[in-house]
């Protein structure tokens, strides 16, 4: 519960790679929230974690154009410390899916 947490309340704007990830969608794109797969937490050895989740991204939003929400998928790592805190060490968000498309 403590990394599910911690995750949906990861602090996204101190994130500089999630920043330049999220200026490929756009340089409105904004993380509207983050969801962690609670059957996507896995052990790592060392008190170590990884995840998986759903970033929901709003796209556009800007007085001059329509705004609509995207999701994407998200992988986490971190450490669970002896006290049962979370830290993030790495949130990455692959927006790969939103530049790809069918032929």
């Amino acid at each position: 519960m403590a990394i599910i947490e911690a995750i949906a309340a990861s602090p996204l704007s101190e994130q500089k790679q999630l920043k330049r990830e999220l200026l490929d969608l756009g340089g409105s794109a904004k993380v509207e929230a983050i969801e962690a797969n609670t059957d996507g937490i896995f052990a790592a050895g060392n008190d170590r974690f990884e995840a998986t989740g759903t970033a929901y991204v709003m796209l556009g939003g800007r007085k001059t154009s329509a705004s609509s929400t995207d999701s994407f998928p998200v992988h986490v790592s971190g450490i669970v410390g002896a006290d049962n805190t979370v830290k993030i060490e790495s949130l990455t968000i692959d927006t790969s899916s939103f530049f790809s498309y069918e032929r």
